[in-house]
């Protein structure tokens, strides 16, 4: 970062030495407990993990004193190091990728599109895709609408227990020992990042809406584990309030609608109201008219949220407003006549045709910061679309013009050679879906009234996927599908050419449909469980080259899949809970390792799974020049003492 920004100093991306002091102490408590030589040192690792993920810079910093031991040699590194390795960017215009790549890198689930997927990390057949599960949030993230929020929840709850599980530190996730540190790194990291692009606005805005919406997932993680408190939350509230109220950031009406979405999170819907109606009170004392894409979108998530409350009239009156393009007070009920919702519909169908003509005058191919910010047109195609559902559920003008839209304007045909028409079809898609949804969620029938030529969510699901299926909203759609025959359910998502999400989509799938049971239950609970692990190895086997019924799009998908250890890991953790024999798990650690040598947390699995092999695995670690923070020998003496 600093050799293609040498303006500026990453002193996030530093070790400190106070920051590593609470290491100490819990080293003591795994040393002091009794637990034999192999789970002690395995524990010692994770929490040096945890601690020690960042390089020491100077080394006669009087900072690094602590760093005393030969152990912490490592951890310093210098410009000869790392010559051979890194170079200079030749073209300014790859900085704002070359920040979202680090930023993903440093596990932050940035991407919720299939198109900008492809996009920023197109070669996943040959490089392979992140290994971090932390990447699957980002649905939750961004989340593609709040009025069918409560239909999401369920599913939120057990991607995030798969993540639990799967997470390695150093991580962000709130049950992992020194989360905290790691946190406030990658928060250090998108606020210097923003600082790279100072004369550039919309790449500016685009790290800080980023920023706003890691707070955002760290509310929500810390929400599911029970471990958000009142102290904690109003720390975060004050950071979030410190830099809106920047002079440079005061007028940014995005930066508020985050905001305000933080505190949702949190169950502050009062609140988060509140800070929505006073921009734009705000902006009505500026003008009468709603002319700013930003507002646009902030009257768009108000209108969602009263329908997740099910304040349906409150949220008609604020869509017609916006159609009408007119400020209203979003805290106050206003009731708008059938004429003045038909005006605004009318309205809103001029502007969706201004902007429809415009895309033809602008290039085919998107900025980055594009994929990020509101756009005007779907803006008001999905609020068309709300109204229709909520005021007159028969209508069908609305669903139909998406329809003709997908067929036409932006066809399959259309959008080849447009990474613009591409991205539109494919969130219009997430439209017609949430039309489904929403439908289903306020009056329980969908079929009569779709639109759609009778088309089912699960049609509409199954050619999203095939079109785009690195989607997350439509992978998280058809993993939480309950309707359909499981053998449909699981041959789409083997199908789903989107590597290692699609399996993991597919392993909370299993969770949701055969893994819930009575909590008191507890003789049912370990039955279930076995039942799901022995579902999931099967599942996992059927890619692999053993298997001589495999299917040619199976082998498509393990070519990918064998280079995630995510896919190693989850089957050796299926292994040891089924009590599978010694010689088949250490068969698998063997694959694993051929397929992926890179990887520590595999090997780490592997002296979980199979504690007899720790030393040969420490070993391989030290062989293939891994970072080891803990040698055995050192810990034996630490335990000593």
């Amino acid at each position: 970062m600093e050799l293609n920004f040498p303006y500026l100093t990453f002193e996030c991306l530093g070790a400190r030495a106070a920051r590593e002091q609470p290491l100490i102490g819990f080293e003591e408590v795994v040393l002091r407990s009794g637990m034999p030589m192999p789970e002690i040192w395995a524990r010692v690792e994770q929490l040096r993990q945890a601690y020690c993920f960042l390089p020491l810079k100077d080394r006669r910093a009087s900072s690094t004193d602590v760093f005393k031991d030969k152990m912490n040699d490592e951890r310093y590194f210098g410009s000869d190091k790392l010559v051979p390795y890194v170079h200079a960017l030749k073209s300014l215009n790859n900085r704002l990728h070359l920040v979202l790549v680090v930023v993903q890198l440093m596990k932050l689930p940035l991407i919720r599109s299939a198109c900008l997927a492809d996009k920023l990390n197109p070669c996943i057949e040959d490089f392979g895709e992140s290994e971090a599960i932390e990447m699957l949030f980002a649905a939750m993230v961004d989340r593609y609408s709040y009025a069918v929020a409560s239909l999401q929840y369920e599913f939120d709850a057990a991607m995030i227990n798969l993540a639990r599980e799967m997470s390695v530190t150093p991580s962000y996730m709130p049950h992992l020992v020194g989360h905290k540190l790691y946190a406030a790194t990658v928060s250090k990291m998108l606020l210097k990042c923003a600082e790279i692009f100072k004369g550039d606005e919309p790449k500016r805005r685009l790290l800080l809406i980023l920023y706003l919406r890691f707070q955002k997932l760290l509310i929500m993680l810390h929400k599911s584990m029970g471990k958000l408190t009142k102290k904690y939350f109003t720390a975060k509230r004050t950071r979030i309030r410190k830099l809106i109220n920047l002079t440079e950031n005061r007028n940014v009406v995005g930066f508020y609608t985050e905001k305000a979405l933080c505190e949702i999170e949190a169950k502050n819907y009062r609140l988060a109201f509140s800070i929505m109606g006073r921009i734009v009170t705000k902006k009505s004392e500026e003008s009468s008219h709603i002319s700013c894409v930003d507002t646009m979108h902030l009257y768009l998530v108000c209108a969602e949220l009263h329908i997740h409350k099910g304040r349906q009239a409150e949220a008609i009156g604020i869509l017609v407003s916006l159609c009408l393009g007119k400020h209203v007070p979003i805290n106050q009920t206003t009731v708008h006549s059938k004429k003045q919702v038909l005006e605004g519909l009318r309205n809103a169908e001029v502007m969706v045709r201004a902007e429809l003509n415009a895309l033809d005058t602008q290039p085919a191919e998107m900025t980055l910061e594009e994929y990020f910010l509101p756009n005007k047109l779907l803006i008001l195609l999905r609020a068309i679309c709300l109204i229709e559902v909520l005021n007159n559920r028969r209508r069908k003008e609305a669903r139909k013009w998406l329809n003709d839209l997908q067929n036409d304007q932006f066809g399959p045909e259309a959008v080849k050679d447009s990474e613009r028409k591409r991205f539109i079809r494919e969130q219009i898609m997430e439209i017609q879906m949430l039309h489904l949804r929403l439908s289903f969620l306020v009056f329980g029938q969908v079929e009569f009234y779709t639109g759609f030529k009778m088309i089912k969510l699960d049609e509409l699901l199954e050619k999203g996927l095939e079109e785009f299926p690195r989607n997350m909203v439509f992978l998280q759609l058809w993993s939480s599908l309950k309707t359909i025959m499981w053998y449909r359910q699981r041959s789409r998502l083997i199908r789903t050419k989107a590597g290692v999400a699609s399996l993991v989509h597919l392993v909370v799938a299993v969770h949701n449909r055969f893994g819930i049971v009575d909590d008191n239950d507890k003789f049912s609970k370990e039955a279930t469980r076995k039942a799901v692990c022995n579902r999931l190895i099967s599942m996992i086997e059927t890619f692999l080259p053993t298997n001589v019924d495999r299917l040619e799009v199976e082998e498509e998908q393990y070519r990918i899949l064998r280079r995630n250890s995510i896919y190693w890991r989850l089957y050796m953790m299926c292994l040891s809970k089924t009590n599978a024999s010694f010689k088949r798990s250490k068969d698998v650690l063997v694959m694993a390792m051929d397929e992926c040598p890179w990887d520590k947390s595999l090997l780490m699995e592997g002296a979980r799974v199979l504690p007899v092999e720790l030393a040969s695995l420490q070993d391989l670690m030290t062989e293939k020049e891994m970072r080891v923070f803990a040698m055995p020998e050192e810990v034996d003496v630490l335990r000593g003492l």
